[in-house]
């Protein structure tokens, strides 16, 4: 092996590196609700006295909120959502309804700080039809969110760029350094 295969050898293989961290998407990795209860397009007996949102990581305590409406788009949820590590948890007012629809419609901060929403709907009875001059959909989430979330897919966060920053100058700091030598022989 001559003395200038070996240093191409690992340039290469740097090359491949620093492109292969290029390609690497964070985005793939967001947190996503997994399961909720009552689940989505359920129909119950009865209403039920909460819900639960379950996540595939731990859900951060902050700005975090749960909406639940019926038919007429009155919100029927109570107090605030409570995180607790993978699941979030949010009271429902009693009700003596026996036919009715609920939307959930959820926005929570997931474990890489990026907000993600949804919304499901789940009926008790025989369901009752929306309103529809009443929003009861209208988003808990601000239209910013809607920009966060365009972040969250592409993985534009400040967190992400600084690793990204951090591995490109080590990979092209080592990539100095091997040329240096290499010029030196």
């Amino acid at each position: 092996m001559s003395s200038q295969t070996k240093p191409r050898n690992i340039l290469l293989a740097l090359f491949f590196a620093f492109f292969a961290l290029l390609g690497m998407s964070p985005a793939q990795a967001h947190d996503e609700l997994v399961s909720s209860d009552p689940a989505a397009d359920a129909s119950l007996q009865s209403t039920p006295q909460e819900i639960t949102l379950t996540y595939s990581a731990e859900i951060m305590e902050i700005g975090n909120e749960v909406r639940v409406t019926n038919s007429a788009g009155d919100v029927v949820s109570e107090g605030d959502a409570k995180a607790e590590g993978r699941g979030v948890v949010q009271n429902i007012k009693s009700s003596e309804a026996t036919d009715e629809t609920y939307t959930v419609t959820w926005r929570v901060v997931s474990s890489d700080g990026h907000p993600i929403q949804g919304e499901y709907n789940f009926t008790v009875g025989k369901g009752a039809q929306a309103d529809s001059s009443n929003s009861a959909s209208e988003s808990v989430a601000p239209a910013e969110a809607a920009t966060d979330n365009a972040d969250a897919k592409t993985g534009s966060t400040p967190l992400n760029i600084g690793i990204f920053a951090v591995a490109a100058f080590a990979v092209l700091g080592v990539l100095a350094t091997v040329l240096a030598k290499n010029r030196k022989r």
